[in-house]
């Protein structure tokens, strides 16, 4: 079959993967999936599938593929579970490579809707990658399978209403590359799924569509306050300089303020809506949540003296203070 011609439900080679312990719970950390590969020489065309029972970042070779973001979004998974198609063949080389993903649970496995309830379409997060090799005279298929390694790292927790928890003292260098040391992690169990479900998206993805910097920054009870000056759908890009690790930095989102200047709450119920960094201690350090986003206007900043005294360099890069555009 030819990688242009439509996918057929039962033509995926591809299973929906995930790890053998406990990742289902809003406390448990996000998957990592990954798997090495050869590649051959005379290469024509490389295309990558991507979806989840969750959301998604694929990688391959040390680099996150595509500008989606929540991939593959929010559907009724049982009846239509979206693949989104990437043209990689410009990611991979001549013998060794890597293929893998962060994995978290999205819609599909954490809680969403007036009455807060979890696991209404997986009881854990699953990745699916197919990934398609066209040497012209043949084809070769990658797949997700009982074959990928799975492990954890820095993204602790995440979930939609809640946020996500990001400690980069537990970040696991080189995890998508072909010479990483994944014999400590564990293979990968497949989660049955009917793949009639399973589909090439045929609509927008959701993408990033506008930056927007803080139009004011004050200090309030010993936090910062930030104004990003209007409502916005999306998340914050953040960085600092020196951050002892171990730093826990907290950014704590809201639509209005209270009367005191304070951020107000209220009528977020019982979402959080809070992502908490905890740096690594290098000299330079961003951070934006992958697996979450908020509206909010406001943002308010605690845990790191540097916020009050030294000043921070916000981003203001797309996730930042970006909006989403959503399907």
């Amino acid at each position: 079959m030819s990688l242009t011609e439509d996918l057929a439900p039962h033509s995926w080679h591809a299973n929906f993967i995930t790890a053998p312990f406990a990742c289902g719970a809003a406390t448990d950390p996000a998957l990592y999936v990954r798997r090495t590969f050869s590649v051959e020489p005379g290469l024509k065309r490389a295309t990558l599938y991507a979806s989840a029972l969750g959301l998604i970042d694929p990688h391959i070779n040390g680099n996150r593929i595509g500008d989606e973001v929540l991939l593959p979004g929010w559907t009724s998974y049982k009846y239509r579970t979206l693949v989104s198609q990437f043209d990689v063949t410009a990611q991979l080389a001549v013998g060794s490579n890597a293929i893998g993903a962060i994995v978290g649970q999205g819609w599909a496995v954490g809680r969403i809707g007036w009455e807060g309830k979890s696991h209404l379409w997986s009881d854990k997060p699953a990745a699916f990658l197919e990934l398609r090799l066209d040497y012209g005279d043949h084809e070769t298929v990658i797949s997700s399978d009982e074959s990928f390694h799975v492990g954890t790292g820095a993204l602790r927790e995440n979930g939609i209403y809640d946020g996500e928890t990001y400690d980069a003292t537990a970040r696991c260098p080189g995890w998508d590359l072909p010479e990483f040391d994944d014999s400590s992690w564990v293979y990968a169990t497949v989660v049955p799924w009917d793949m009639a479900a399973v589909q090439l998206r045929s609509c927008a993805p959701i993408r990033r569509i506008e930056e927007l910097a803080p139009v004011a920054i004050t200090q309030r009870s010993g936090a910062a306050i930030v104004d990003f000056g209007q409502n916005i759908s999306g998340w914050v890009r953040i960085g600092v300089h020196n951050a002892p690790a171990g730093t826990r930095i907290q950014l704590r989102h809201a639509e209005l303020l209270n009367a005191d200047g304070t951020v107000n709450t209220s009528n977020l119920r019982s979402a959080k809506a809070t992502d908490t960094w905890i740096p690594g201690g290098q000299e330079h350090e961003e951070y934006e949540p992958r697996f979450t986003f908020h509206g909010f206007r406001y943002v308010e900043v605690t845990g790191y003296r540097a916020l009050r005294n030294q000043g921070c360099r916000w981003g203001l890069k797309p996730p930042a203070s970006s909006r989403l555009r959503e399907m």
